[in-house]
């Protein structure tokens, strides 16, 4: 029920450090929401936790763009 962050993708690369010391932690998450990763993510144990169909990282352009401005649009915000 915890998440460790390691490293980041920046730019589609990614980068074995983090910007600064606290980045690197652990996160405990609400129960309902592991169980719901743990649906996600299936039987993987390597990878991207979010990536595109070909295993690259998500662009953060393509998410604001694809799905949370629409997202936000269709909520009236």
């Amino acid at each position: 029920m915890t998440i460790t962050i390691m490293q980041k993708a920046r730019h589609g690369r990614v980068e074995n450090r983090v910007k600064t010391r606290s980045a690197r932690r652990q996160v405990d998450l609400y129960p309902d929401v592991a169980k719901l990763l743990k649906g996600f993510i299936g039987t993987r144990t390597s990878e991207f936790l979010f990536q595109t169909a070909n295993g690259t990282p998500l662009s953060l352009t393509n998410v604001l763009r694809h799905h949370l401005h629409p997202a936000l649009q269709n909520l009236g915000m």
